[in-house]
């Protein structure tokens, strides 16, 4: 089995890095989403107790109607959580293995 040369070696480090910064993004990024959601079911459940406290014929009307699409829109918001990265594919290393071989100094 051959050793990992030591381009190598710092490309997973660095990989290994981005990965952790990326991972501690995506946290922040959750509870702000997670703050979101809960302030779009708050909306949503204003809204429904609001057309819900009208008249039959005020929810069939074309403002109650109107009011049945805001909601709509309100509860299809997207607010996907991410999930975490395991690891970054390593990148293709063609030109670091060539640049590698390469002598530093004449011989």
């Amino acid at each position: 089995m051959t050793q990992p040369r030591p381009l190598e070696l710092r490309l997973q480090q660095s990989m290994r890095e981005i990965a952790g910064k990326l991972n501690s993004a995506i946290e922040n990024y959750n509870l702000v989403v997670s703050v979101v959601e809960t302030f779009r079911d708050e909306i949503v459940s204003d809204m429904e107790h609001y057309a819900s406290d009208r008249s039959d014929r005020w929810q069939k009307s074309e403002r109650g109607q109107r009011h049945e699409a805001w909601k709509q829109e309100w509860e299809g918001l997207d607010v996907t959580a991410l999930d975490a990265i395991d690891e970054i594919d390593e990148p293709e290393m063609a030109h670091a293995n060539e640049l590698e071989s390469i002598q530093s100094q004449p011989e």
